[in-house]
């Protein structure tokens, strides 16, 4: 091949590559399915709330006393676990224990002549059948043992007496809890009805807020609500409610119950309480909102399994979903997870479905 063919079969070459490569550059690079998650959208009674401060609380926390006075030989240790019906604290119980033992012995003694008396009573009434035996002295054995009958049930009674103030000098465990704080040590000669130790169940917890008296009409036993601190949002239930506002505040107190795997004794919540009437609404869960300056979106998957973009306007809010307005239906399956960096059209590999209930607020 001389020059002159080659030079012509390398412009030919640069000029179908030049009318060709308009093509190349107008098809855009195919993007990987997205990883996501979703949840559905749901249509849901969904009421105006605001936001309350609580605390959580335990439903038994008590500080138990000593029944009663004597010297402790022993104290659960600040941070024990125990059980109900289990030791917590002893007193020297020697004085008792001899109560005990003396009562014994005349419960012993009494029983001895109640016997002796009974075997009496009833040979004398044999004799005095035959007329061998006074009449006179049939009635006074007969007196002694009603007598000593009744003592011995005295004495039964007082033994009993001594046995329970024996149990006494042992202060067992009300309830399940823990050991939280100390009063007394051991060694130490306390009174009776001085607090030997604090004991909390960590188990049975609660909220205990303040709410307007404007929301008492709102809020009933069993109402659903919302509790919430930095790190999780929790749906949870009231409990009760004190019917009695404070005159200064204007608020009322309500209880409500939690999960004691999600919360600490102390902790400082916020409480979210319906504070209107409940009107229907298309909900999705907060999780699925995209908020950018100018606008807020949310993306639903296409039965094509791509991403399309919602654009919605939000309302009530309500535990972790919140009310929107756009193109949503009853059953449409919202990202909640991956949606930041996922584009209209983009192809979605769904890694979970979210229940209804399920704190995604708290990444549970």
């Amino acid at each position: 091949m001389n020059s002159t063919t080659f030079t012509r079969s390398l412009a030919l070459g640069l000029l179908a590559g030049a009318l060709y490569a308009p093509h190349l550059w107008a098809q855009p690079p195919q993007m990987p399915p997205a990883a996501v998650e979703v949840a559905e959208a749901q249509s849901r009674e969904i009421a105006p709330t605001i936001w309350v401060p609580g605390s959580v609380i335990s439903r038994q926390d008590s500080r138990l006393s000593a029944e009663l006075s004597g010297t402790l030989t022993w104290v659960a240790e600040v941070g024990d676990r125990v059980k109900k019906g289990q030791p917590i604290a002893r007193l020297n119980d020697r004085i008792w224990a001899l109560q005990v033992a003396d009562d014994q012995a005349d419960v012993a003694r009494l029983q001895s002549n109640l016997t002796f008396l009974e075997k009496q009573v009833e040979r004398n009434e044999r004799l005095a059948q035959t007329n061998s035996a006074s009449r006179a002295e049939l009635e006074r054995l007969t007196m002694e043992r009603e007598m000593t009958r009744q003592q011995l049930k005295a004495a039964e009674i007082a033994l009993e007496r001594s046995q329970y103030d024996q149990t006494r000098a042992q202060l067992s465990a009300p309830f399940d809890g823990v050991v939280v704080e100390r009063f007394a040590q051991p060694a130490e000669h306390i009174g009776a009805g001085q607090a030997v130790l604090r004991l909390t169940n960590t188990q049975a917890l609660e909220v205990s807020a303040q709410a307007p008296l404007d929301s008492a009409r709102h809020l009933h036993p069993d109402t659903q609500v919302a509790i919430s601190n930095q790190k999780q949002t929790q749906p949870a239930q009231v409990r009760s409610l004190v019917p009695v506002g404070d005159a200064r505040s204007r608020m009322m107190e309500l209880r409500i119950t939690v999960d004691a795997s999600h919360w600490l004794i102390g902790e400082a919540v916020r409480v979210e309480l319906p504070n209107g009437l409940a009107e229907s609404a298309m909900t999705v869960p907060r999780d699925a909102l995209v908020l950018r300056e100018h606008q807020v979106y949310v993306f639903k998957i296409g039965p094509d399994d791509k991403a399309v973009k919602v654009q919605v306007k939000t309302g009530h809010g309500y535990g972790n979903r919140i009310s929107v307005v756009g193109d949503l239906a009853e059953g449409d399956l919202i990202v909640v997870r991956g949606a930041e960096r996922l584009q209209e059209g983009q192809l979605v590999n769904i890694l979970k479905q979210h229940a209804a209930y399920e704190g995604l607020a708290s990444n549970s």
